[in-house]
């Protein structure tokens, strides 16, 4: 009634560039946007004042291509803007290097000086106005580095429970005086 119908192959969604990144997809280079609209207003971190109006760029699927993911190179992990790795999907993983879902890993990593990075899996906006912040799931180290931090780590945990037990001792020998 007064309305145009379209089929189903001619609607097609728009995506940002960070949201095709979700998708373990890339915009390829020099592409223009097929739509530009107005993002949602966003907080100024340093100020706290609204921000409207400002210009996202949308892109449909043919204007993307898949994920290619960077080398590690000379045991350093590649790493995006903020020192983190993107690992939104389990094929955006860095070639040469290997996933280590094991906690407290980074104070090992840096006690024994092996470059070690956290996974970012998404974002949580838990904390209401703060805005989102990334969930990091495990870490990104290189591949020929994964079996010492695994054994590293594996050690640590003896000793932890070798420390709760003295702990643990010392209490009950405590409390029986």
């Amino acid at each position: 009634k007064d309305q145009p119908v379209y089929p189903r192959d001619c609607v097609h969604i728009l995506r940002s560039r960070e949201t095709w990144l979700r998708q373990a997809r890339t915009v390829r280079l020099n592409e223009t946007a097929y739509k530009i609209v107005k993002a949602r207003p966003k907080r100024d971190r340093f100020t706290g004042d609204l921000i409207r109006d400002l210009p996202l760029e949308l892109f449909g699927e043919w204007q993307t291509e898949p994920y290619q993911p960077p080398t590690a190179e000379d045991g350093k992990v590649p790493r995006n803007a903020y020192g983190n790795v993107d690992m939104y999907q389990p094929c955006m993983l860095p070639k040469g290097c290997a996933w280590l879902k094991l906690p407290g890993l980074r104070r090992i990593a840096n006690k024994l000086g092996i470059d070690c990075a956290a996974a970012v899996t998404g974002f949580d906006n838990h904390c209401g106005s703060y805005g989102s912040h990334p969930v990091i799931d495990g870490f990104i180290v290189c591949e020929e580095l994964a079996d010492t931090l695994r054994a590293a780590w594996d050690e640590e945990q003896v000793n932890t429970a070798k420390r709760e037990e003295e702990k643990r001792h010392k209490r009950i020998w405590d409390n029986w005086k």
